[in-house]
Order: structure tokens, then C-alpha cells, then sequence
């Protein structure tokens, strides 16, 4: 389902990509690591409801992402501290539930595994 009210950053729609540490200890423990700097990516042009076979409007990609950017530094002047309290906690939710979800098998020599995913988010309007 495509988002058609997107939170935006500087007037383009963006994603956010969290990266997680899975870590698995002999084949039983599991832990989940979330990396403190969350990278974000914007869409090369400002953001319309409108045109929405325009890549340059509607897709999110470092390629296109004016600097480098991180959440929630880029967004400490835009949202409250409670804000970004919120939103910290809905991505660690999300990241519990993969890192929950997950059942990884270490190779049979090995006592430790690990597995290091990337989760695009984007947040709408709301927040949410």
C-alpha cells in the first residue's frame, strides 16, 4: 500500500534505515542490537500527491540524498524531544519483532552467529 501522507524532510518524501545486530549464542541465546545513528535517505524533488510514476518525487535513495543525513540528529530542530522519543521506541518495537521473528542457525563449529539487517521505515504524517 503506497503512504500518501508521508512525514517530510525539507519538503521530500524519506526513509529511514535502521540497522540491526542479530547475535545467537550456541545455537540458543538470542540478542538484538539497534545501531544508535539511524540512516536516512530523501527523494531527489520535493514531495506532490500527484505524478506518482516520478522517481525523482516518490523514491528514497541514498543515491539521491543531498548529504549525509542521520535520525533523530536531522530532525532535532523539527520534532520535540517527545516526539523522537516515540519514534525511537516505535522502531525498536519493530526491530524486537524481526530480531524476535528470526531463527537463525549457526554453522555446527561455530559458537556465536550473527546477522546484521537494514529496515526501511517511513513515518507518515501522524507519526506513526
Amino acid at each position: 500500500e503506497y503512504i500518501l501522507d508521508p512525514l517530510l524532510f525539507e519538503n521530500k518524501k524519506f526513509h529511514l534505515r535502521p540497522v540491526l545486530l542479530y547475535h545467537k549464542k550456541d545455537n540458543k541465546t538470542v540478542e538484538g542490537y539497534l545501531f544508535n545513528k539511524i540512516l536516512l535517505a530523501h527523494a531527489k524533488k520535493d514531495y506532490i500527491k500527484d505524478d506518482f510514476k516520478n522517481i525523482d518525487i516518490h523514491d528514497s535513495h541514498f543515491r539521491s540524498t543531498s548529504r549525509r543525513l542521520f535520525f533523530p540528529n536531522a530532525f532535532e530542530n523539527v520534532l520535540t524531544e517527545k516526539q523522537i522519543d516515540n519514534l525511537i521506541n516505535q522502531i525498536n518495537i519493530i526491530g524486537k519483532y524481526i530480531i524476535g521473528s528470526l531463527d537463525v542457525e549457526c554453522y555446527k563449529e561455530s559458537k556465536y552467529c550473527y546477522e546484521i539487517l537494514g529496515v526501511d521505515i517511513i513515518i507518515t504524517k501522524d507519526l506513526q
